[in-house]
């Protein structure tokens, strides 16, 4: 049945090119989201540790210390990381130590706002206290990010200021790789597609049996890829659950320990008798191949003449 399997690749590669494309469009799309709303995870996946002028150099490859802020080793690309995130050649990317420093100073004003927001619950409606929160109630949230390191965040140190402001910076050797996996996965499904679409637009008879290989080899990396993917969009955003606004240590789930492992275990045991099932289903059938549907068109139900 190979001219079914060929129609079955055709429509495969097909789909794949135009999925695979739209997916990188509209990952660099939600990029230059982040570049707006989230210097931070910007900053980190392109382990950017001081604001360079525009257009600053893109790190192809780098190995990232956050403990001395620094890149051990890296590889950059002159002027493309303004083009990449911002799609332009004039915006400065800023790096994560002023990005820290400016944290620094929005925590302060959230200290005012906390207080004087406690003070509101607690009876004290003057005038002075309202106008007090109204003017730095946009940075509540930062205030907030101080619970993790101190009780009590009116009396707050600078060294908790400056532990609250470093800790909005994720992971970056994480960050940094695992962006990198993502795309460079995503590029090599791009290719794939893409030479699997020209061997089926040249009518070559058969397909290589080294683009069949690859094509095999490639199916878990969607899967690999949209996992990394997700990794870079919630650890990237950390400390935040509602970014800028609510810290994630103040909306933890009361859930036990228990109750999450009980729901995770029955989840992982259903799952896993579901790709029992569907493996096996898979093979069987692939086995049979399209004749197993019964039509009567495909090569085993095919009724050969005997030879006289």
């Amino acid at each position: 049945d190979i001219d079914f399997a060929k129609r079955s690749f055709a429509i495969a590669a097909g789909f794949g090119l135009v999925a695979s494309l739209m997916v990188m469009i509209m990952g660099d799309q939600n990029g230059l989201l982040v570049a707006k709303y989230q210097p931070e995870k910007l900053a980190a996946i392109e382990a950017e540790w001081n604001t360079n002028p525009a257009p600053a150099a893109f790190h192809a490859i780098a190995f990232p210390n956050q403990s001395q802020q620094k890149n051990y080793f890296d590889i950059k690309i002159p002027e493309m990381l303004g083009l990449i995130a911002t799609h332009s050649y004039s915006s400065v990317i800023p790096g994560m130590k002023q990005i820290i420093q400016k944290n620094e100073i929005k925590i302060q004003r959230g200290i005012n706002a906390v207080t004087a927001l406690d003070s509101l619950r607690s009876g004290d409606n003057s005038p002075q206290t309202l106008a007090t929160f109204n003017r730095y109630k946009d940075d509540y949230g930062y205030g907030l990010l101080l619970t993790r390191f101190t009780n009590n965040i009116s009396t707050a140190t600078n060294a908790d200021i400056v532990r609250a402001a470093s800790s909005m910076i994720p992971n970056v050797f994480a960050l940094f790789w695992t962006f990198r996996i993502m795309v460079a996965l995503g590029v090599l499904l791009f290719i794939l597609f893409m030479i699997s679409v020209i061997v089926i637009v040249r009518r070559k008879k058969q397909i290589p049996n080294w683009l069949l290989y690859w094509a095999l080899w490639m199916i878990p990396t969607p899967f690999i890829a949209s996992l990394c993917g997700w990794f870079v969009t919630e650890h990237g955003r950390q400390p935040w659950t509602v970014y800028g606004v609510l810290p994630t240590t103040l909306s933890s789930s009361t859930l036990s320990a228990v109750d999450i492992g009980i729901s995770f275990f029955i989840f992982f045991f259903l799952y896993t008798i579901l790709f029992i099932v569907e493996m096996y289903l898979m093979f069987k059938f692939a086995r049979l191949g399209p004749s197993a549907i019964h039509t009567g068109n495909y090569h085993f139900e095919k009724i050969t003449s005997p030879q006289v």
